[in-house]
């Protein structure tokens, strides 16, 4: 299973380690391409100390500032059969972030439905429209 989150809007670390725990979630998988944030506490030394093994930094390969290639998607697919998966960035709303638009969206025709998190709400990927970037 692969989920998708975004901190904006979080007060601390303990509530993205609760949604984790209540999920089940093995592994954050950090997808900035700059993983750093206004709030040190999701920092990616921050990040490392607190979650320690289950967190891992993937943006150089899935950061939404590159190219994200076909092989990095294809390798997602594939771990999400062994580990539930958190793929975390910044912005709150997925149809706004690169984890929605670039990832979630080409998970599906490996078979992979990703599902947003937001608050306490699940949005499967298959289900969210593709932002019109002409129109932002």
């Amino acid at each position: 299973m692969i989920y998708t989150i975004g901190y904006g809007g979080m007060k601390n670390v303990d509530q993205l380690i609760k949604i984790m725990d209540d999920k089940d979630i093995t592994r954050l998988i950090d997808v900035r391409t700059v993983p750093r944030a206004w709030c040190n506490a999701f920092s990616k030394p921050a990040l490392q100390d607190k979650l320690g093994e289950r967190y891992e930094w993937l943006g150089f390969k899935l950061g939404g500032l590159y190219e994200i290639k076909e092989d990095a998607i294809a390798e997602l697919s594939r771990r999400h059969q062994g580990e539930r998966l958190l793929l975390m960035c910044a912005e709150k709303d997925p149809a706004s972030c690169h984890r929605h638009q670039q990832i979630a969206r080409r998970l599906l025709k490996y078979g992979v439905i990703a599902v947003h998190l937001i608050g306490k709400q699940e949005y499967p990927a298959d289900q969210m429209p593709l932002m019109d970037v002409a129109s932002k």
